[in-house]
C-alpha cells in the first residue's frame, strides 16, 4: 500500500562507480554513472530488483549506465517490469506469483540489457553524424 506524499525512494544498490567532471565551454558539468533507480512497489518487485542488480554487477562495463527498473502492478497478481535506459525500454517482462523463476528471469534481464546496451554503444559509434546530437540519431 502507497503512503501518501511519498517520495520514490532511490536506492543505490551499487556504488557509484565514476564521477567525472567534463568542462566545456559554457560551463562545468558533472557525469555521476553506474547507479540503478529502484521503483519497484512489492515485495516480489524488491526482490526483483536485488536479484538483478547482483546479476548486474558481475557484466562489465556495468559502470557506465544509469537504469531504472520500474514495476507496474496488475491485479491479476502479477507485476510488469521495465527497465529503462535514456527514457529507452531495454527489457520488459511479467512476474508471476511463483518465488522460484525470479532469480532466473533477473539474471536473463542482465544479460539481455547488456547485449542492448553494447549494441547501442556500438550503432552510435558506427552512426556518427555531426550534424545531429547524440540524443538525435
Amino acid at each position: 500500500m502507497r503512503r501518501p506524499g511519498r517520495v520514490i525512494l532511490l536506492c543505490f544498490m551499487m556504488s557509484i562507480a565514476d564521477i567525472s567532471s567534463s568542462k566545456t565551454e559554457s560551463s562545468n558539468e558533472i557525469t555521476i554513472t553506474g547507479i540503478l533507480i529502484d521503483q519497484t512497489l512489492t515485495p516480489q518487485g524488491r526482490r526483483f530488483f536485488k536479484s538483478f542488480s547482483t546479476s548486474w554487477r558481475l557484466l562489465e562495463p556495468r559502470d557506465e549506465f544509469n537504469l531504472a527498473i520500474k514495476e507496474y502492478p496488475d491485479p491479476a497478481k502479477s507485476s510488469r517490469i521495465k527497465i529503462t535506459w535514456n527514457r529507452k525500454l531495454l527489457f520488459s517482462t511479467l512476474l508471476g506469483p511463483a518465488r522460484n523463476q525470479l532469480k532466473q528471469k533477473a539474471e536473463q534481464a542482465a544479460n539481455v540489457v547488456n547485449n542492448q546496451l553494447q549494441y547501442i554503444r556500438i550503432i552510435e559509434a558506427t552512426q556518427y553524424d555531426p550534424d545531429m546530437d547524440k540524443d538525435e540519431i
